[in-house]
């Protein structure tokens, strides 16, 4: 592994989105589950970065009619009209969210393109056994 830092201003961000900080909350208790959450959302940021890192070095950036064809499987899935799904998507932030999953899948198949599994016995793949 190749450990790397992470923005303190991404990794705050997203803590704040996690746990705001609500008027009449509790300022210690805050904190505190800011404090806890840190890890999982710096582990979380670090996922996300190297995802999109990856996607740039090998052109794996969602197209239009991806989306595009995912929207419409969404919409047919749930027996609406396809401009109903989009409009909602969008209206809601869901898109992009969406455009993420993709990327993301487009991601981990590329990467599991590039793997080499051994068939046979698990335990000596791993290195468990001589």
């Amino acid at each position: 592994a190749n450990p790397f830092e992470v923005p303190e201003a991404v990794v705050n961000r997203s803590l704040e989105r996690l746990v705001p900080g609500e008027r009449g909350a509790d300022a210690e208790r805050i904190a505190e589950l800011r404090r806890l959450a840190r890890p999982a959302v710096e582990r979380s940021v670090k996922r996300a970065l190297v995802l999109q890192r990856v996607a740039e070095l090998e052109g794996l950036q969602p197209t239009e009619a991806e989306v595009e064809a995912r929207i419409e499987e969404l919409a047919r899935r749930a027996g609406r009209p396809v401009a109903e799904v989009r409009a909602r998507l969008e209206r809601t932030g869901q898109r992009r969210a969406l455009e993420e999953q993709i990327l993301e899948n487009k991601v981990f198949a590329f990467l599991a393109s590039l793997s080499e599994v051994e068939r046979g016995n698990p335990r000596r793949a791993r290195g468990l056994e001589a």
